[in-house]
């Protein structure tokens, strides 16, 4: 069989996992590898690449990380193809603000969702302004649509029997997966698994919640030892409330949260709104979209709502990520709501608290969110768990969904919690879907470098005294 890889980003893990995909590929003898190495080329679409400012010369390229993943390989049925991206002239509609550009389309390569999803990850910003950043915009157009026609010439002159990318999310590999599902090609998504250790491949993209409900259910239906399944969600639980990453690629931002939440007056009903960091979900509105058109929105109507119910309190708890200082645009933008404030009311805590998320829920009477795993876990410690807009587990009908702001304030005093059995499928997804790497092991400090390791014994993105002393001198860093 024949297989196409187009790469973009060429940092730990994403390089490594495309290798240990590749290494598994070739095992059978009569299998074809062809790639197109494209960190270099492609003006940056996302934060995943090295060099992050200045290209690397041609006659140094043998420093490139996946040069050297290259070496290691190093098999004659993996063919590295040269290329030319032509530069055309191609020509859109003109954009005033986001919605405008979400709504451009080259062919059926859905690139102004692409543009700012890349921008929106790149920046840290939910709230992309395209005035500010109109120029790169303009090159982008042009770029994604010029790299969709070559992405599809070069599947028509390949003709891969399958089509492996990463994400899927981001301008390049969005353009890869259009051009495929033009192509009626099959093609399947690669990432990284719920363990350090781990990667996943899903059989769809998971831009839409159709993906995400095939996804979900096929790793359900493969999951045969139902009992070995709950103890896995048992622990990964455990390990959630102690602080461990041990069971997640994700730092865990509860490590040094110490102090326990403590509910003084019982009278009081206690309704927590865990803020997501939005920096995947503002441009994938098929699947994240808040229904009071932003999480802003959202806090808003639970305000309101709130603020008119005798013996209800509102607690808003900022994701733990935001307090560093990438995400700095999108803490200011919830900060500008603690004008809303109202003493033993409506009361903010800061993205740094150190009072414990789990003894907050345990507290709670209800969890609002906009799709957090927060509230997934909500729902399993057995709370009422409310969505204020449209989310990956939606389908799966163990949280109450409020369209609007009388829904929220029913939902808000029902004493009904929706049945949670849905959540098992969901956590089972998150825990069980993992393939364990072979050839990529990474290192024991995850907290310190969190996807670092080496590749069949090598470090991919360490660099050797000599390599040093050039890359100091060139100011390549």
């Amino acid at each position: 069989m024949k297989y196409l890889f187009f790469s973009f980003y060429n940092k730990s893990p994403i390089l490594e996992t495309e290798g240990e995909i590749i290494k598994n590929l070739l095992k059978n003898k009569d299998n074809e590898v062809h790639n197109f190495y494209l960190s270099q080329i492609l003006i940056q679409d996302a934060p995943f690449i090295w060099p992050k400012k200045k290209r690397i010369y041609k006659f140094l390229d043998f420093m490139l990380p996946e040069k050297k993943m290259l070496g290691l390989i190093n098999n004659e049925r993996l063919i590295v193809h040269n290329f030319d991206i032509s530069e055309k002239k191609n020509f859109f509609l003109s954009y005033k603000n986001n919605n405008d550009l979400k709504k451009i389309k080259y062919k059926n390569f859905d690139i102004g969702l692409g543009i700012l999803s890349s921008l929106i990850t790149t920046e840290k910003n939910p709230n992309i302004q395209t005035k500010e950043f109109k120029k790169r915009i303009d090159y982008l157009l042009q770029s994604g649509s010029n790299f969709f026609d070559f992405a599809s010439e070069k599947i028509d002159l390949i003709k891969p029997d399958k089509i492996y990318l990463f994400n899927s999310r981001f301008l390049y590999p969005r353009a890869v997966l259009r051009a495929a599902q033009r192509k009626k090609i099959t093609y399947q998504v690669f990432e990284r698994g719920s363990r350090f250790n781990t990667y996943y491949i899903y059989d769809r993209s998971l831009l839409s919640i159709k993906d995400w409900e095939y996804n979900v259910n096929k790793v359900w239906t493969l999951q045969k030892n139902k009992k070995k399944m709950f103890n896995d969600i048992k622990r990964w639980f455990k390990s959630r409330i102690k602080g461990s990453a041990k069971f997640q690629h994700w730092r865990n931002y509860t490590k040094n949260q110490k102090k326990n939440f403590i509910h003084k007056n019982k009278k009081l009903k206690i309704v927590v709104f865990f803020a997501s960091s939005e920096d995947e979900y503002a441009a994938n509105e098929n699947i994240y979209k808040s229904y009071f058109k932003s999480q802003v929105g959202a806090i808003k109507a639970a305000i309101n709502v709130i603020k008119k119910l005798k013996n209800h309190i509102l607690i808003i708890r900022p994701h733990p990520r935001l307090i560093s200082e990438n995400f700095k645009k999108e803490m200011h933008t919830l900060e500008n709501l603690k004008k809303y404030s109202i003493k033993n009311k409506i009361i903010f805590h800061d993205a740094g608290t150190k009072i414990n998320t789990y003894s907050l829920i345990k507290c709670a009477d209800t969890i609002l969110s906009l799709g957090s795993t927060t509230g997934l876990e909500a729902a399993y410690m057995g709370k009422k768990h409310i969505l204020l807009g449209r989310a990956r587990y939606g389908f799966l009908k163990f949280s109450y969904e409020a369209k609007n702001k009388n829904l929220l304030k029913k939902f808000i005093l029902s004493k009904k919690i929706k049945n949670n059995s849905g959540i098992f499928k969901f956590l089972n997804y998150i825990i069980n879907r993992n393939i364990k790497f072979k050839y990529f092991q990474f290192y024991k400090s995850t907290e310190i470098e969190p996807y670092r390791g080496k590749f069949m014994g090598k470090d991919l993105m360490k660099k050797n005294i000599f390599e040093k002393i050039i890359l100091k001198f060139l100011k390549i860093y």
